[in-house]
């Protein structure tokens, strides 16, 4: 019966386990699904706030992959709708930061992208293609090709196309929007596939308009515009309708030119602030041609209202994204001149206490030698001699034959410096012999210099005082 209890026990924990579970992933997918919001569509302020709830949710439940969504399409509201550069950078810089402390390299790409488009609307191109460049390498790494990183390659091409456009590259830029074209086509089984299509067509369009290539501008924009119509995505026409216009006004075909004008105008979801000023600015110039007084201070008025909504934007965010930009440059420039003064001068330390060094070991050295010629005509020692001839033969009983003769040697030598090891003491044990520097040399086998740097550390180690020679030193020992 008891066994019979646990058996029914375990059972229901395993039921509610596995209940729970899904559950939590559902959730977590669930969060996925809402952080990968297009906003493109529909009311763009409303999708923003539940892209901000959402990534709050994702911070609090550690759902990474949410929490990178919601910052990619965070980054869109403001490039695509508010031209809020300082937002703009600032979330691009988390988004990378994130990115990057979740090893998720697409994400890391998405932000240099992003922060390629704030500094090309400052006209810093310079830094635009860096990050650009950079965002490329971090591709190059990345060998799988799945949807999402096919878009996010899609997106490098036009940000290039975007940088090229900006230094006026016209060639440069349809070359990198027809790239784009030929990543798009890797995945048609992509259920956005045609929404991208139409995008990646409205961009050819401007880019031909702008080479002056009219026929071509007129049939990317009608596919586009025909894609747009059978996927019911009419917000994506806008863009379509704005280059018509401007292709009909061009050729001075005014009416026809307002008719799309006017079609553009009516479109008002997710409408970048800088469009509609342009498409506000064409229009009045065609009004001014057919002096149509009422419409240039209708439009005009409109324009007026939008230009306060970008000039506030403007001036919060473009004038403090370049003093940032630049605040980072001049304090990495300041750490460079700082770290490149302090170099210089530990370099010019250390060559001062090298050449004084030199200085010093010269002068015991001249010393010393005065000592030694003087020592060696007055030296008669048996003892001092029987040692010396042991050091020519190099037998390895010279250590114990000196201690012998010096009983007390290492003792008073530990006394006054405990550290020396054995290899020191030897060594000193060559100094009280008398030896010379080229004498030590060449019985050991080492260079002079090399002699000369061991007794400059003895001296230092025994506290031997400059104005004293070693050998005399030694002597008392």
């Amino acid at each position: 019966m008891r066994k019979f209890k646990l058996v029914i026990i375990f059972l229901c924990f395993f039921v509610v386990f596995n209940s729970l579970y899904p559950q939590n992933n559902q959730n977590s997918d669930s969060l996925i699904a809402k952080a990968n919001i297009y906003l493109n569509s529909g009311d763009a302020d409303k999708y923003y706030q539940e892209v901000q709830k959402i990534y709050t949710q994702a911070v609090a439940s550690q759902n990474h992959e949410a929490e990178l969504m919601a910052l990619k399409n965070i980054c869109l509201y403001y490039e695509k709708k508010t031209f809020n550069l300082k937002k703009l950078f600032e979330t691009a810089e988390l988004l990378g930061h994130q990115a990057e402390k979740y090893h998720v390299s697409t994400y890391q790409a998405y932000a240099k992208i992003f922060l390629s488009d704030v500094y090309v609307y400052n006209g810093l191109y310079s830094k635009s293609k860096q990050q650009l460049d950079q965002g490329e390498k971090i591709l190059k790494k990345i060998t799988d090709s799945n949807p999402s990183v096919i878009d996010v390659k899609v997106n490098l091409c036009n940000a290039y196309a975007n940088y090229y456009a900006a230094l006026q590259n016209l060639k440069k830029r349809l070359e990198y929007i027809k790239l784009s074209v030929k990543e798009i086509e890797k995945n048609k089984r992509d259920i956005d596939y045609r929404k991208k299509l139409c995008v990646i067509y409205s961009n050819l369009a401007l880019a031909y308009f702008e080479i002056n290539m009219d026929d071509s501008t007129e049939y990317y924009a009608w596919q586009s515009i025909a894609i747009n119509k059978n996927e019911k995505m009419r917000n994506l026409s806008f863009p379509n309708f704005a280059i018509l216009g401007d292709l009909f006004k061009r050729q001075h075909q005014y009416n026809k030119a307002l008719q799309y004008y006017y079609q553009a105008e009516q479109i008002k979801e997710y409408v970048n602030y800088r469009n509609i000023s342009v498409l506000y600015n064409n229009m009045i110039d065609i009004y001014k041609k057919m002096n149509d007084t009422t419409n240039i201070n209708k439009y005009n008025a409109k324009l007026e209202k939008l230009d306060l909504v970008i000039a506030k934007n403007k001036n919060s965010s473009l004038s403090k994204v370049i003093d940032n930009i630049e605040n980072k440059d001049q304090k990495k420039d300041i750490y460079f001149i700082i770290i490149t003064i302090l170099l210089l001068i530990t370099g010019f330390v250390m060559f001062i206490i090298i050449i004084r060094k030199k200085k010093i070991i010269i002068q015991h050295e001249k010393i010393s030698q005065q000592y030694l010629e003087k020592e060696l005509q007055n030296q008669n020692n048996q003892s001092y001699s029987a040692l010396i001839e042991i050091v020519k033969s190099k037998n390895s009983a010279l250590f114990p034959t000196f201690q012998e003769v010096f009983p007390d040697f290492s003792k008073k030598l530990l006394n006054i410096s405990p550290k020396m090891v054995q290899s020191e003491i030897e060594f000193c044990a060559l100094l009280k012999l008398n030896l010379s520097t080229k004498e030590i040399a060449r019985y050991k086998f080492i260079e002079p210099k090399t002699v000369q740097n061991k007794k400059y550390r003895i001296r230092k180690k025994l506290n031997v005082p400059d104005n004293i020679d070693i050998y005399r030193w030694f002597e008392s020992i």
